[in-house]
This record gives C-alpha cells, structure tokens and sequence, in this order.
C-alpha cells in the first residue's frame, strides 16, 4: 500500500466517486462473480462462546494482589493479560496480508477481548444481552485502537515517520510497502478495496498514532483511553440501569486517573487528559466512519461472505 493512498481523500472525497468505484459493470467476468451466492459462515458457536464467557461471575487469571487494585489499574492488569502472548523481540515485517475468512485465530482474538471486559465488576453487573450489545459495538475498534497503542509503544516515533505498524502478536508491516490481498473475502480488486478502506487506516496513523507518540503514553493511560472508547458514548441502545452503571464506571476510572497522576507527581495534568480524549474522539471519529463504508459495501455486495449474525462484523 502505497503512501500515495492518502489520494484517498480525492478519490473518496469527489463527486459520485463511491458509486464509480462500487458499480459492477454487467458484463465483466466480475460482475458474474458478484452475483454468485455469498458464503455463509455460521458463527454461533463463537456467538454460544461468547455468552458462556461473559454470563461469568468472575474474571480469569487474578490473584490475591488483584483484589486490592482499583478499578483502572485491573483493567491495566487485563491489559497486560491481554498482551502476554505477544513475542515483541521476534516480529517479522511482513510483505503481504491476507485478509481471512474469519477462523479459530479470529475466535480466540474476540474471547481475549471479552474476557478484558470482564475485568470491569461494573460491566459483569449488566445483563446478559446488553453485554452481548456492547461487546459486537466495540471489540473491533477496541482490537485496531490497541494495535496502534502497542505500535506506538514498540516502535514510537517510527510509526509515523517509517510507517511501521503492529499487525499481529508475531508480525509487523510498512504501510507503504505491505499489500493486502482481500480475495478470501471479495472478488474487488484490491486497489478498490484500499481505495474503500485506505483512507482510515491512514487517519489512523495520522490523528491517533502520531499524537500517541508524541505524548508517549503510560500504560495505565492506555488502559484509560481503551475503557473510554467502551464506555464513552456507546451509539448502542441500552437500558437506564446500563446507562447509569457505566456512567459509574467512567466516574471511577476518571477518579483513579486523578489518584495516578497525584502519586506520579504529575502537575497541571488536565492538558494531558484532554490529549487523551481527543485521541479517543478520533478513534471513534474515523470508525463511525468505516462503518458508514461497510454498509456502502454491503449496498453494493462487495463481499463474497456473510455472518449469521451480521451485528458482530460491523465495521
């Protein structure tokens, strides 16, 4: 993927330049793929999965220390339960990424996600479909923002200066020398697949990685941003008892930052927490409008797979 992909934004931005890029042309050999039936990929076991994780009392893998942490910092403590499988010292950059249908790997990325959540005694107070609510709304922009946090914390300044990115617990790729094969999941052409979804990964890289690296940010204020990108204006329909439960949990987290930054010693610290907020708004920002993208896609059967449950791929 070429840098010159922030022509995006003209491609994107002019006049009719979605439709151009998403109509089939009736008698192209693409345009008879297209019309062949979608593959149909069950995922209720993941969904049954899912819900045995997150009916549960308890969160894995705490100890006796887990008990006397506040709020933030046992969502720090999953943070880093989340992390541990990843080999830093050995990632390979890679030339190609293969878009896959999703799999056991896929599976397993959405079970470490909701057993993060878990962490939270306010989120384990919630009703099971309002979990389930929350859960297919955040994880995977909570799964990409936490693969720019680990790329501004693996590599910093590189990430926007050498275009290097994080891409899996083993791999990491250069944005401007990586191509993306999308054929599992479309019969587009992978120039107009990055033309549909180049633009955001680059917004990514520029209003959220850059800005990370330049604050260089503490885990516990990682931790912070990922519990506000869950918790802070949902777009989800929830009952007022869920509303006033996470209404809660930001309270204390927000609380306990203040606790952080006294014991660090930090002065005039409100500065730093508005920087951690736009970052947040961004993130959101920009996957508000990958998901305006996928829907744009789906009008126009750009994937070749369908999920049973189609709420759990939204963007």
């Amino acid at each position: 993927m070429d840098r010159n992909s922030e022509s995006f934004d003209e491609s994107i931005a002019s006049d009719g330049s979605f439709s151009l890029a998403l109509e089939p042309v009736q008698h192209s050999t693409l345009y008879q793929s297209l019309k062949n039936p979608k593959i149909l990929i069950d995922v209720t076991p993941t969904i049954n999965k899912l819900k045995t994780v997150l009916a549960s009392s308890m969160p894995p893998l705490v100890n006796s220390e887990y008990f006397k942490m506040n709020t933030l910092e046992r969502m720090k403590f999953a943070l880093w339960n989340y992390r541990s499988e990843r080999k830093f010292g050995d990632l390979k950059f890679e030339k190609q990424i293969v878009v896959e249908i999703p799999n056991k790997k896929w599976e397993c990325d959405l079970i470490r996600i909701a057993n993060w959540l878990l962490h939270s005694e306010h989120f384990r107070m919630l009703p099971l479909e309002e979990k389930m609510a929350i859960f297919k709304k955040i994880w995977m922009r909570w799964r990409k923002f936490e693969k720019w946090l680990i790329s501004v914390d693996t590599f910093g300044h590189k990430v926007y200066k050498e275009n290097v990115i994080v891409c899996s617990n083993y791999n990491a790729a250069n944005l401007n020398k990586i191509q993306i094969d999308y054929s599992n999941i479309t019969d587009r052409s992978n120039d107009e697949m990055n033309q549909l979804f180049g633009k955001q990964l680059w917004r990514m890289q520029r209003e959220v990685a850059k800005p990370l690296a330049e604050m260089t940010p503490s885990t516990i204020e990682m931790t912070y941003m990922l519990c506000q990108l869950v918790w802070n204006s949902l777009d989800v329909e929830l009952d007022n008892y869920s509303v006033d439960v996470g209404e809660k949990f930001l309270n204390e987290i927000s609380e306990n930052l203040h606790e952080y930054y006294a014991e660090q010693n930090v002065q005039n610290y409100a500065w730093r927490l508005q920087k951690l907020m736009k970052i947040v708004n961004n993130v959101k920002e920009i996957e508000r409008e990958r998901e305006e993208m996928m829907k744009l896609a789906e009008l126009f059967d750009v994937f070749k797979i369908k999920l049973s449950d189609k709420d759990l791929f939204i963007c």
